[in-house]
């Protein structure tokens, strides 16, 4: 397998553990603060099909019917951001965080995600292809202007 091959998988299966480390974060946050347990059960639930979808793509970047724009992303910059996220999980299970500012972290997860365009890296000819990666963008923006509005609906 070549560096490149390497690459793309190594991209992926961080994003795929960036995804799983989000349903832990939104299922820790569904623990702590009960009275929004539904919401972030939901993202919770969302987070892991996100990464059931990324776990179909590693199959499809075995077989080198999908392009990793090298340019766009490092699988570092995921690795920045998910130990980011796993800071944010032991602050939750030592109780240092309000629902208010578990809102508003959780929002500036989903921008930089946003931001940083995660699921432009892929490429690929097929329409399905675009369509997950659409979809993932689409969620990822719905959770954001969601958080953002129980954040401000909280204060």
């Amino acid at each position: 397998m070549g560096s490149h091959q390497d690459m793309k998988l190594s991209l992926i299966q961080k994003l795929i553990e960036y995804e799983e480390t989000l349903s832990q974060l939104s299922a820790a946050c569904a623990q702590r603060f009960p009275q929004y347990q539904d919401l972030w059960s939901r993202f919770s639930s969302d987070e892991r099909s996100h990464g059931e979808i990324l776990r179909v793509l590693y199959e499809k970047c075995q077989r080198k019917s999908l392009v990793i724009n090298q340019r766009r992303f490092s699988p570092q910059a995921v690795g920045t951001a998910l130990a980011y996220v796993r800071d944010f999980i032991t602050q939750m299970g030592e109780e240092k965080i309000s629902a208010t500012r578990a809102f508003s972290l959780a929002r500036d997860i989903e921008s930089f995600v946003i931001e940083k365009r995660f699921y432009e890296v892929f490429s690929g000819e097929a329409e399905e292809l675009k369509k997950v990666f659409r979809t993932l963008e689409m969620d990822t923006q719905e959770h954001r202007d969601r958080l953002a509005a129980v954040a401000a609906d909280s204060r």
